[in-house]
């Protein structure tokens, strides 16, 4: 009999929301945990065309980790992309200026990746439409229109959702969590559906976030969260209305941060490969931000300063100086 291949079978689960699994995540970075341990011992030995091919498919299997626009294959993404660009960085100045050459041209040869707002507009249809079919589900069951709270309740069962379990069940002693659960289930099954569309409108609103230039994301994100924190009150029966987004949107400046890491570690690593083949002259701007160059025993240190003035990302070119 002929086989047939099921390439479903390899695809993630779309369907299933929450429960989405992605064992494959790990095991990419177990794997690439394994490809450079081999790619550090081939350049000691000497072996660098080998150990650079370890390097490049290393981070070639990064990007396909983030090509998904799921929110937590980016962050392996970035995670392998980091310890990737260290080991490579540290080991450029075995390299020949033929190898170089190869190494820059190879590096904008990756393939891109998903961006914060491709993964903030999936998790909106793909979450959104797993709450989306669970709700209906749960509304066709119900013949009251005013009977919002039930609907509430049923979804809690199914979603296992403790944030969402206690805003129905508050403590005995808590008053004022008691009040926001009496505004919350006093919603109609219309205005429940509503709250549903006001969190896919709240991740529109955080893509769109994301797609401003890096230097107007901050302040653009605390007038959004100062919004979302502000309904989380209950003040007014619309408030109520975002209950789902209070409760099921990520909480996106920790991603913001590690889409400018992820951008400035790119840089860092491409202008260090052009600096060790053609000197210091060759450094570039990073996002509009002077890269600064300090010759080490070793080597050389590239540093650049992010948007938060707090924060600098540090490449180390060449083997540290073990510590006596």
């Amino acid at each position: 009999m002929k086989r047939t291949r099921n390439h479903r079978h390899w695809q993630p689960d779309n369907e299933s929301g929450p429960y989405l699994t992605l064992a494959h995540l790990q095991k990419a970075r177990d794997l690439g945990r394994v490809a450079l341990l081999r790619a550090r011992l081939r350049f000691a030995a000497g072996e660098t065309d080998a150990a650079i091919n370890d390097v490049l498919a290393t981070l070639k299997m990064a990007r396909d980790c983030g090509s998904n626009p799921i929110l937590i294959g980016f962050l392996v993404d970035v995670a392998i992309e980091k310890i990737s660009g260290e080991v490579l960085a540290a080991n450029l100045p075995r390299l020949k200026p033929e190898q170089l050459d190869q190494l820059a041209g190879s590096l904008k040869e990756l393939p891109p990746t998903a961006t914060l707002a491709d993964g903030m507009r999936w998790e909106s249809q793909h979450f959104g439409g797993w709450l989306e079919r669970l709700m209906e589900s749960e509304a066709a069951k119900i013949t009251d229109p005013k009977a919002g709270g039930s609907l509430l309740h049923a979804i809690a069962r199914s979603a296992e959702d403790v944030g969402f379990n206690e805003a129905l069940h508050p403590k005995e002693d808590d008053v004022e969590g008691k009040r926001r659960a009496t505004v919350l289930l006093s919603l109609t099954v219309g205005e429940v559906r509503e709250s549903l569309q006001s969190m896919r409108l709240d991740y529109e609103a955080v893509a769109k976030i994301a797609e401003l230039p890096v230097d107007q994301q901050f302040k653009a994100w605390v007038t959004f969260e100062a919004s979302l924190a502000e309904s989380r009150h209950f003040a007014k029966r619309e408030d109520a209305q975002r209950f789902f987004s209070s409760t099921f949107l990520p909480t996106a400046a920790a991603f913001f941060d590690r889409e400018e890491q992820l951008q400035v570690r790119r840089q860092l690593l491409e202008q260090a490969v052009h600096v060790q083949r053609h000197g210091a002259s060759a450094l570039r701007p990073i996002l509009g931000k002077k890269v600064d160059h300090q010759k080490t025993e070793t080597g050389f240190e590239l540093r650049h300063q992010y948007v938060a003035p707090d924060k600098i990302e540090i490449l180390i070119v060449g083997a540290t100086k073990p510590t006596k």
